[in-house]
């Protein structure tokens, strides 16, 4: 039955590249095809992962992410196009997220695996043009922040983000222990709120 649904979701957008570098995109089309198809699959509400690898550059740093830079731009100006032509912009949220930061010095050739990372959020509810947490006070090496060759404590537990992702999701008080268990751990002005992250 899916195969069939997923044949049959008619998009407007092409979700081609020119790059030959389409990882992004395919799986953006395919998400945007169960979005479309979300009334006939009886869907209330989804979850989708999208995995990309390539971003541990020790090495050609520049040359690597920039084609990587430009597969996720290329992929997510189509799924941003085809969410609002379905009219559920506003019901959609991207995060992006990575299992590490980088450090911010050269090991001469790229960089190395580090601590304090970013986190980009996107989507028609969003209140965006904001930065949350706090950014360094200073990106020298050797600065406050800094645990040597760039490596930058974080200013922002993990649970920060998805405490206000998971409130617009619609997670109770009550049932956050079970869906961020380690959010006690933290003071809760270190943790965003639904209100912070959201205008709808």
């Amino acid at each position: 039955m899916l195969d069939e649904v997923m044949k049959n979701a008619s998009l407007t957008e092409s979700f081609s590249c020119d790059s030959g570098k389409c990882g992004v995109p395919n799986a953006l089309k395919q998400i945007a095809k169960l979005v479309h198809a979300r009334t006939e699959l009886k869907t209330e509400r989804a979850a989708f992962v999208l995995s990309q690898g390539g971003y541990d550059q020790h090495s050609n740093f520049v040359d690597k992410m920039g084609e990587k830079f430009d597969e996720t731009n290329t992929g997510l100006e189509s799924f941003v196009k085809e969410m609002k032509a379905l009219g559920v912009w506003n019901d959609v949220v991207v995060v992006t997220v990575s299992e590490f930061g980088r450090t911010l010095t050269t090991n001469g050739l790229g960089t190395d695996h580090a601590w304090g990372g970013n986190i980009h959020v996107l989507g028609g509810g969003i209140r965006g043009k904001q930065i949350l947490g706090q950014y360094p006070p200073s990106l020298v090496e050797g600065g406050d922040n800094d645990v040597g060759r760039g490596r930058l404590i974080p200013s922002t537990p993990w649970e920060a983000i998805w405490k206000g992702i998971a409130e617009w999701w619609g997670v109770e008080a009550g049932q956050m222990d079970t869906v961020l268990p380690n959010h006690k751990n933290f003071p809760p002005r270190a943790l965003f709120s639904q209100n912070q992250l959201f205008t709808n």
